[in-house]
Order: structure tokens, then sequence, then C-alpha cells
């Protein structure tokens, strides 16, 4: 089943093992299983978890992955995406730490 594999996702992210992101990526496109589209999201988070660069650049291009032939599945993958994406500070393109420190909005 599914249980040791969503193990080994939760424990590649809470522990921080930033060396297995290309496995978590490979698993995100291609998952394995009758699981699979809830495997792909604990993916998903575990990269948010892992946080960095290498995350946010992987969780980026993930935005354009179409996940199922229904467009819907697609569009709730990818609004998880940017969820997680959004909590990894300095995540967004071109920009660092997310927000002005000033407080201000231009």
């Amino acid at each position: 089943g599914g249980g040791v594999a969503d193990a080994a996702i939760a424990t590649v992210g809470a522990m921080g093992v930033r060396e297995l992101l290309p496995e978590l990526v490979a698993l995100i496109k291609k998952p394995s299983g009758n699981d699979g589209a809830r495997q792909r999201l604990r993916a998903v988070r575990a990269l948010g978890q892992l946080g960095g660069d290498q995350s946010s650049a992987a969780l980026r291009e993930l935005l354009t992955l179409r996940v199922s032939l229904f467009p819907g599945e697609t569009r709730r993958f990818r609004s998880a995406v940017r969820r997680v994406l959004d909590r990894i500070p300095g995540s967004q393109p071109g920009g660092t730490a997310g927000a002005d420190p000033a407080g201000e909005k231009p």
C-alpha cells in the first residue's frame, strides 16, 4: 500500500533530506500505485517543508504540469502547489522574502 511511501515522503520533508528533492519531483510527475493523487500532494507538501531555492524552482515548474485528463484535477493540483509555494519565504520569482520591509504596497 501507500503507507510506506507516505511515511518516506513525510520523513524526507520533516528531516530536511534535500538530497532526495529530485526523487520527490519524479514522484510528483509520475506517482505510483492506485493512490497517486494523494502521494503527489504529500510530495508537494514535503517540497514545501524542504524550502529553499531548489524547492521553489521545482514547485514553480510543477505549476505547468498536467496531472490528469480532467481539467478540474489539474486545477486543484496547481492550486495546492501555489499554496505550498506561497509559504516558502522568498519563493516568488524575482523577489526576496516576499514582503516589502517597510510594509508598504506599491
